[in-house]
C-alpha cells in the first residue's frame, strides 16, 4: 500500500494516526456533548425527567450495543479490502452492515414497546419509558451511522464523519429547547421532545453520511450502490463482529454490577465510584477514537501485506496516548481538586465529612492510571480486530475484568476490607492484567494468520 491510500503522511506514522483518529475522537466528543445537552435542558425542565431519560437511555444502549458493534465491523472489511486494492469489494462489505442496520428495526421497535419497559424500575416509568420507546425505536439510525462511519474510517476519510457529527450535534442543540419546552405552535413535549431531538440529530448525521457515501467518486471506485445480500460476506461479518460485541457487552454488564454493589456500601462508596466513572466515561472518546483509528490503519496494512509496519503503528499510538495523558496529568493527578470543585464534591464534604473528598482525590488519580493502561489495551485490541481476531477479545477482556477486577472488588467490599477509593485500585489491577494478556497474544503472532479477505481460518 502506498502512502496516498490513506493520508499524505508516512504510513503508520504519528501524523497519519492523528489524521485518521483525530476526527473520530472529535466526532465521539460531539456525541458525548449531544448527550450532555439533552441532560442539561431536561434538568431545567424537570429533574425527574432528566433522571428518567438517563435510565431510559441506559436501557436503550443495552439493547443497541451488540447491533452497533456489529455494524461498526464494516471498518475492518473496508480497511483490508482498501489496503489490498480490492476496491469493488468495499461497497459489498459495507452494504451487508447497512442491511443489518435496516433489519434491526424489526428488533428495536418491538423491544422498545414490549420488552425493554420491564427493565425500568416502576419509579422511573413516567419519564424513562417514553424516552426509551422513542429513542430505541430509532436505533436503526445509530446502527446505520456506525456502518457508514466504518466505511469512511476504512478508506481514511474520517473528516466526513466529523462534519456529520458536528452537524448532528448542531441540530440536536437547536431542537432540544424547542421540543422540550415548546415554542409557538410547537407544544412542550418534555422528555419525549429530548428523545425526538436526539433522533433528529442522528438523522442529520445519517443524511450527510449517505449523501457522501453515494457521491460519484465513491460510487465508481467502491461500488457503493451495491446493496445486495451476500451470504459469504454476511457470515464473515457476523463471525468477526459478533464476538467482539458480546465481549464488550459482558464487560459493560460487569461495570453495572460493580455500580450496584458499590451503592450497597453507602453514599461515600457510591459517590467515590461515580466520581471516577463520570470522568472515565467523559474521556472515553479518546480511547474509542484511538482504537478505531488504529483499526483502520492496521486493517489497511494487513490488506496491503505490510504487516511489518504494525510495530511502528503501535509506537505512534503510544506517543499519542502519552501526550493525551500528559495533558490530563495536572487535572487528575497533581491538582485533582480542580475537577472535584467542578463536580461540587467540595460542597458534599460538609454533608459526608472530609473522607469523601480525600477518597475522591485518590479515585481520580487511580482513574488516570487506569486510563493510561487501558488505552494501550485498546490499541492492541484495534490491531487484533483489524485482523479479525475477535474471539480472543470476547473471552480475554471480560474474563480479566471479572477475575481480576469486579469479583475481587465486590468480595473485598462485602468483607469491609477496602476503603472507597480502593475500588479503583482493583480496576487498575484488572487493566494491568488485561494489558499483559493482550501483549502476550500480540507477541504470539497468532493474530497475523487472520485475513478477512481470504477464506475463514479458526485460530484460538
Amino acid at each position: 500500500m502506498s502512502e496516498k491510500h490513506l493520508t499524505k503522511y508516512p504510513t503508520a506514522s504519528l501524523p497519519e494516526l492523528f489524521t485518521i483518529a483525530g476526527p473520530i475522537i472529535l466526532g465521539l466528543l460531539t456525541g458525548s456533548l449531544m448527550n450532555f445537552f439533552d441532560r442539561l435542558f431536561l434538568s431545567h425542565y424537570k429533574v425527574e425527567a432528566m433522571n428518567g431519560a438517563a435510565v431510559g437511555g441506559l436501557i436503550s444502549y443495552t439493547f443497541l450495543l451488540i447491533p452497533l458493534s456489529l455494524c461498526a465491523i464494516s471498518e475492518v472489511f473496508v480497511g483490508q479490502y482498501n489496503g489490498a486494492g480490492k476496491y469493488h469489494e468495499v461497497g459489498k462489505a459495507t452494504g451487508q452492515m447497512i442491511l443489518v442496520a435496516l433489519a434491526a428495526t424489526l428488533v428495536f421497535v418491538p423491544s422498545a414497546f414490549f420488552i425493554a419497559p420491564y427493565f425500568i424500575e416502576s419509579s422511573q416509568h413516567t419519564y424513562g419509558v417514553p424516552y426509551m420507546r422513542i429513542f430505541l425505536s430509532g436505533g436503526t439510525l445509530l446502527c446505520l451511522s456506525a456502518a457508514l462511519n466504518g466505511f469512511f474510517a476504512g478508506i481514511g476519510k474520517t473528516k466526513i464523519s466529523l462534519y456529520a457529527s458536528l452537524a448532528g450535534n448542531f441540530v440536536n442543540i437547536i431542537m432540544d429547547p424547542i421540543l422540550i419546552f415548546g415554542i409557538g405552535p410547537i407544544p412542550s413535549m418534555g422528555v419525549e421532545g429530548a428523545a425526538y431531538a436526539t433522533l433528529l440529530g442522528e438523522l442529520a448525521i445519517c443524511l450527510i453520511l449517505v449523501f457522501s457515501y453515494l457521491k460519484p467518486h465513491f460510487r465508481e471506485k467502491f461500488k457503493t450502490l451495491t446493496l445486495a445480500f451476500n451470504m459469504k460476506l454476511m457470515r464473515e461479518s457476523v463471525r468477526i463482529g459478533l464476538p467482539s460485541a458480546i465481549g464488550h457487552t459482558i464487560e459493560v454488564l460487569g461495570w453495572s454490577l460493580l455500580f450496584y454493589f458499590s451503592s450497597q456500601q453507602g453514599e461515600i462508596f457510591l459517590t467515590v465510584f461515580v466520581v471516577g466513572q463520570t470522568i472515565l466515561i467523559f474521556f472515553i472518546f479518546f480511547t474509542e477514537g484511538l482504537e478505531k483509528g488504529t483499526t483502520a490503519i492496521a486493517a489497511n496494512l494487513i490488506g496491503s501485506k505490510q504487516i511489518e509496519l504494525i510495530p511502528k503503528l503501535i509506537r505512534s499510538a503510544a506517543k499519542l496516548v502519552g501526550l493525551w495523558l500528559l495533558i490530563l496529568l495536572p487535572f487528575m493527578v497533581i491538582y485533582p481538586e480542580i475537577i472535584l470543585d467542578v463536580l461540587e464534591i467540595d460542597q458534599a464534604r460538609y454533608i459526608y465529612g472530609s473522607e469523601l473528598y480525600i477518597h475522591s482525590v485518590w479515585a481520580l488519580r487511580y482513574v488516570w492510571l487506569f486510563m493510561l493502561i487501558d488505552s494501550f489495551v485498546w490499541v492492541i485490541v484495534g490491531i487484533m480486530k483489524s485482523a479479525g481476531d475477535t474471539v480472543f477479545i470476547m473471552f480475554a477482556n471480560p474474563a480479566c475484568a471479572f477475575l481480576f477486577g469486579f469479583i475481587p472488588c465486590v468480595i473485598a467490599m462485602k468483607m469491609d476490607l477496602i476503603s472507597p477509593s480502593m475500588q479503583w485500585v482493583f480496576l487498575v489491577f484488572y487493566a494491568s492484567m488485561n494489558l499483559l494478556l493482550f501483549i502476550r497474544r500480540y507477541q504470539s503472532g497468532k493474530w497475523k494468520k487472520l485475513d478477512v479477505t481470504k477464506e475463514p481460518q479458526v485460530v484460538v
